[in-house]
This record gives C-alpha cells, structure tokens and sequence, in this order.
C-alpha cells in the first residue's frame, strides 16, 4: 500500500494503534491493544490542536534546510493556520513549530455505502491515501471532520459520497472510552457560581459534547445547528449579569450566547424560553432561580471560545453565596 501519510498521523498513531479495521461496531473483539485509554473527548480535542496552530510561513520553509534544494512549496509566505501538510512521518504541534523556526518546510510540492450507522466522534474514516477525523454530522446530514489536507490541518465539511466514491472505510480504535455524560449537556449542564469576581471560562464547542439547539425563540429566522456546550446558574437573589465570549474569527469560529430561563424545547429541537442573544455578549437582570447560558455555534463553525461573566447585586437584594 503507497501510504501517504502526514502530520496528522500522529493522531492515527495515538486514536488507532491496532484499530480494529473490519468491524466498526465492534472494535477490538478482544484482542490487546497496546495504545493508552483515551476519550472521545480526547481524541477530538487533540486534533483541534493541530487545526488551531497559528504560525508564519517564510521563504525559507518554501525550500527547506533538510531538502537539499528539490522542494519547492505551494504554499505561498505568510501567516497560516493549522499545521502544515507533510508527506510521510509525523510531527506534535509543538516539533512543527520548532521545526518551521529552523527553516524546515512544509506543505505540498514537487467504502463507505452511506451513512456509518453507530459512529461517533473521534472514529476515522480512512483509505488507501488518507485519513480523516469524524467529528459530528450536522442536522443536514453533512459530516464535519478533521484531517490535514494539502492547506493544512484543518476542521471542514465532506460528504458522504464523496467518502464513498473515494473507497474510505471507517474504523475504530478499540481502546477508545464513552464519554459517559458529559459536563455541558441538557442533563449534565456545567454549574456556575455567581460571585463578586469576573469569571473566565475555556470551552470548545468542536468537542460536541451536546447538539440539541437548532435554533431559539427569541429570533427564529438564526439557525444555530452546530454543537453547544450549556451552562447553569442559580441565584439566590437578584442578579445583573453580563456574559461575553471571544474567539477567533480567523479560525473560522462562530459561536452565538444564549440565556435560557428553562431547557424545553419543542419538537424541532427549538428553544421555547429564551430570553436573550448576542453574537458576542448578553445582559439582564435575573431574579431568584435557575438560569442557562448556551454556547452555540452558527452555521455549524464552531469552535474555542473564553466565556467572561460578572454579576451586579442589588443592594436591596439577597447577595448569592459568595465563593472567595
């Protein structure tokens, strides 16, 4: 078999190790694996890593010190994100960069009948030449993956009859762990604490750890179908909250927040109690109870994000339990 293999076959290298290749629903059959225990979770956010490295391509990495002068890139110099393509071995995110600082180069030079019933996140779809990630499929029946392509390491769409036509099989790693319900989900909704300080959260919402919003009451003409990540708050008195989030649009991320005062929804997966939306922040003023903020993503572009909250009190009111 003429592998061509890349950078990201490291993640082959830790994802699969001795993958079960003829039975996706069945991985392993018993057999030993050699490879360490790793989540679905794991798995996915690993590979962001590689498609969220932000570097420099210089003249020198168009030809290379090792190259001996029969390589040329087709990448032209300039800032670039994700890790470049590389043709047979591996590197981690951090010897590609070392690497691109001492001059290497990179970049290009010189089946699947359907539908995978049973996949999940963190599979591999993988042929003669190729690897690549699944990461989710949307709610138009499109499955987003992560792979290196000849631009890079990169999160992007494919379809399925592209995969089929192109003779990808998918496979397993028979040491991979469930995610057994995750934080940041309708039933499992990670808990924030309101307090006199501003609280800053790291999320991702390539993780897909819940994709159960498609869209929300407060605007139905916005459809928000990627993966979310939910949040919960309980406050004991009345609160004046201003949430906001930050990304990176280079990267192509689009993530919506969303302040729920429940999590019903209604058949088409909509939202029913909304009451706020921002495309980078929110504000209200919540009395006692329970509250949501949703992190969603649009239009399937998800992504990092920074969630940031602070929380005014009413001096009349009951402060919420302070955690300093």
């Amino acid at each position: 078999m003429h592998a061509r293999s890349s950078v990201f076959f490291i993640l082959t290298i830790l994802i699969l190790a001795q993958a079960c290749l003829d039975d996706l629903l069945s991985p392993g059959k018993g057999r030993a694996v050699d490879g360490p225990p790793v989540t679905r979770s794991q798995v996915i956010l690993t590979a962001d890593r590689y498609a969220s490295v932000h570097w420099t391509m210089t003249e020198e990495n168009r030809t290379g010190v090792t190259c001996g002068g029969t390589f040329l890139s087709n990448y032209p110099v300039g800032d670039r994100i994700g890790v470049g393509y590389k043709w047979g071995g591996w590197n981690d995110s951090d010897d590609f960069l070392d690497k691109i600082s001492r001059a290497y180069a990179t970049g290009t030079g010189g089946g699947l009948a359907g539908r995978v019933d049973g996949i999940r996140k963190g599979d591999v779809f993988i042929n003669e030449y190729h690897v690549m990630l699944f990461a989710y499929e949307t709610t138009y029946g499109v499955p987003m993956i992560i792979d290196s392509s000849y631009e890079g390491v990169r999160f992007r769409p494919v379809s399925w009859s592209m995969l089929a036509s192109d003779g990808y099989s998918a496979i397993r790693y028979n040491n991979i762990l469930e995610d057994s319900d995750p934080p940041g989900t309708i039933s499992n909704p990670l808990d924030i604490q309101p307090g006199i300080q501003e609280i800053s959260i790291e999320g991702n919402t390539r993780d897909v750890v819940s994709i159960e919003f498609d869209s929300y009451s407060i605007d139905l003409s916005s459809r928000q179908p990627g993966p979310e990540v939910i949040y919960r708050m309980r406050t004991d008195g009345t609160v004046m909250l201003t949430a906001s989030i930050t990304e990176s649009k280079q990267e192509g991320i689009n993530n919506d927040l969303h302040l729920l005062s429940s999590l019903d929804r209604d058949g088409a997966r909509m939202a029913l109690d909304c009451l706020a939306k921002g495309d980078n922040s929110v504000e209200a003023v919540l009395d006692a109870g329970t509250w949501y903020l949703i992190v969603d993503s649009v239009n399937n572009f998800p992504g990092e994000y920074t969630l940031s909250l602070s929380f005014g009190f009413d001096p009349g009111g009951v402060r919420p339990t302070d955690s300093l």
